[in-house]
């Protein structure tokens, strides 16, 4: 097996484990609306059709939220990352060009503004690559960032140094994003207690779900109980491990961006300002959401505790758990579990109405021409110029189009209709309160969360609109106003909610059955096409693949019109050397076998660290260059003799991963 076998077949188990863990978390909700359709109205179909869709619609939503948690569990320097951003969004100098300003906010700067050119573009592959080279170059930069003002190094060079210079000026704020680390740190780790608990009692509780289901339906039922456990055993199991990842996501979202004292925050400075039809309205939505969210988590919970008292139990020795386990431990941690859930979605929706209310503050963050902004209030004026100014009147009469649009987007909606009903059956068994209530409790609250679903919510930020950015380049340098900075390093640092509909499995079912419709509306499109003037002009003549991409909507390919391309400094590139060749010492420092052949890389890669450091940045082409030829480098700690070692691969990538030029042999 070749190294780029082994790389893939790690992708694969990964992509995997990703799919079961999704399946899993899917898996406790579907079943969660099946049985509360079950009870509601005991008709086989309608349950599975809420199990369907509930499951369909939330699953891509479960798969971000997991790859979420894994980024932040297992990526080395993960928390530090998020605190380094934070304090680069709060204190970034004003003026990058004084002579005291440390080059590396210089370097960062430049490159943000790089990748801010790539974005939200159709690219080509070769534009991929650099974007791809720009966004790793940025992410050393924080993790370097974060390294220099959490641990502040004790060897430092020259580059590091005026950094260093620069936090003492600042030592206030260089303390308290130290102290935020560490107060962060506990949080999390309380936070990974709380989801390991949430875990096991989420696959426990599953069992019982589990067997309601299996006797409902008329498949399992015919199965024998004895062999049960064989089928519910290993489904609670990634069910109970899905929702650790899914929980420890939340709790962590939640923590890190404080998100209830900044709704608090908010809330508070409106009132200061005077009570106005604004104020009263997000303190009344506020206060209507926030007991929604403790209604809605009552309700879970109570749904937990009649499952889990009332289901049959998988083992006979889960009969002699003592009743307080079942009865009120696990429906206070599914309780406490679905509370920071229903925060967090109540956190969104008051972000959204905020966003809906103060059209004054969205349009201080984008940075389009005071003409351009009246035109965003009015798509449909937009959509009709655009289609006056690209398409014949053939072309705008396609009737297969007009077809598309009159079934798929009603067909989206009444699906997704569907999806909020299946959503509002997973908490309607509590004790006490009508079926009804319970479920139109959870109606409510999914139908606020999912506001966004219909509204365009979105907000044009710097990094939407590339090519408004007003940086221009004088003397080979490149101005920007901070304002407009500060707005584009704002939404680079903002970490993106994974709850989106967009892209659901149903939509992308619907879309897969309407391809021959799809189709037609091409080939429609490509012959009314021909009688427009050239394929140059804004009516032009289309190929296949142009009608058929405009059809999906799917945006052309394009060139990224770059005025300015380049490499950070090579001061920069020489610290980045060294960082990244500190990590990969790390990675070998942890190897488990081949310990003494592992010392050996590190003992030459710390040799090569120091033979950087003495030498000038205009040197590190060479002394790379050169250490590939280094005999070490090239010895297996395993069998795979004859193939690439990492620390090979690692030597062989690093001039590429800087955006160094190797000279040639």
């Amino acid at each position: 097996m070749t190294k780029n076998d082994s790389f893939r077949f790690k992708k694969i188990l990964s992509s995997l484990d990703l799919i079961l863990l999704t399946g899993g978390a899917s898996l406790i909700l579907g079943l969660l609306s099946f049985s509360g359709m079950y009870a509601l109205y005991p008709v086989l179909s309608w349950a599975y059709a809420t199990f369907i869709l509930s499951s369909a619609y939330e699953g891509q939503i479960y798969s971000e939220n997991i790859k979420k948690a894994f980024q932040k569990l297992f990526r080395k320097g993960n928390l530090e990352h998020h605190v380094a951003k934070q304090y680069l969004l709060a204190h970034f100098p004003t003026e990058t060009e004084d002579t005291d300003c440390p080059q590396f906010f210089k370097d960062y700067k430049a490159q943000l503004l790089l990748l801010t050119t790539y974005l939200h573009r159709e690219l080509s592959e070769a534009d991929k690559n650099k974007k791809e080279r720009i966004f790793n170059t940025l992410q050393d930069m924080e993790y370097w960032f974060a390294h220099q003002l959490i641990h502040k190094p004790k060897e430092t060079s020259a580059y590091a140094k005026s950094l260093q210079k620069w936090l003492q000026k600042e030592e206030t704020a260089q303390k308290a994003a130290q102290e935020r680390y560490k107060t962060l740190q506990y949080r999390l780790y309380f936070a990974k207690g709380f989801s390991l608990i949430s875990a096991f009692f989420m696959g426990l509780s599953s069992t019982y779900l589990l067997v309601e289901a299996f006797e409902i339906i008329p498949f399992f039922a015919a199965i024998p109980f004895a062999f049960w456990p064989m089928l519910i055993i290993p489904m609670s199991l990634i069910a109970g491990r899905a929702y650790y990842y899914l929980i420890y996501n939340t709790v962590d979202d939640l923590v890190k961006n404080e998100t209830i004292k900044a709704l608090y925050q908010n809330l508070r400075e409106d009132i200061k300002q005077g009570w106005n039809a604004r104020t009263v309205f997000m303190t009344g939505m506020a206060t209507f959401l926030v007991s929604l969210a403790l209604a809605l988590t009552v309700c879970t919970a109570g749904t937990w505790w009649t499952i889990a008292t009332q289901g049959r139990p998988v083992f006979d020795w889960m009969k002699r758990l003592p009743s307080a386990i079942m009865g009120i431990v696990n429906p206070l941690i599914s309780g406490l579990s679905a509370i920071f859930f229903n925060l967090l979605n109540t956190a969104e929706s008051l972000e959204l109405f905020y966003a809906a209310i103060r059209p004054q503050e969205n349009s201080k963050t984008s940075i389009k021409a005071p003409a351009e902004q009246p035109q965003q209030s009015n798509a449909m004026t937009q959509v009709w110029t655009h289609l006056q100014a690209t398409e014949n009147i053939w072309q705008q009469l396609n009737p297969f189009r007009i077809l598309l649009k009159l079934t798929i987007t009603p067909l989206r909606a009444l699906l997704f209709l569907g999806h909020l009903g299946s959503i509002a059956l997973t908490a309607n068994r509590m004790p006490g309160l009508s079926q009804i209530v319970s479920s139109l409790i959870a109606l409510i609250s999914e139908g606020f969360e999912d506001a966004h679903y219909f509204l365009d919510t979105h907000t044009h930020t710097a990094t939407d609109n590339h090519e408004q950015c007003s940086y221009h380049l004088l003397e080979g340098k490149m101005y920007i106003e901070h304002a407009e900075f500060q707005t584009i390093l704002a939404a680079h640092c903002q970490e993106e909610s994974g709850h989106t509909h967009q892209d659901d499995i149903p939509t992308r079912l619907l879309n897969g059955l309407a391809s021959p419709l799809y189709l037609l509306a091409t080939l429609w499109d490509v012959w009314a096409s021909q009688n427009n003037a050239s394929s140059d002009s804004p009516k032009r003549v289309l190929s296949f693949t142009q009608a058929w991409n405009k059809q999906r909507g799917i945006p052309e390919k394009e060139q990224v019109p770059v005025s300015f391309m380049g490499s950070p400094s090579m001061h920069w590139q020489k610290e980045q050397a060294l960082f990244l060749i500190e990590r990969h010492a790390q990675q070998l420092a942890m190897a488990s076998t081949g310990n003494d052949l592992a010392k050996e890389k590190i003992e030459q890669l710390h040799t090569l660290q120091d033979n950087i450091r003495k030498k000038k940045p205009q040197a590190l082409a060479l002394q790379l260059k050169n250490q590939a030829k280094v005999e070490v480098y090239g010895k297996h700690r395993f069998f795979n003799v004859g193939e690439v070692t990492e620390t090979e691969r690692f030597i062989a990538e690093l001039p590429e991963r800087i955006a160094l030029r190797v000279p040639a042999a």
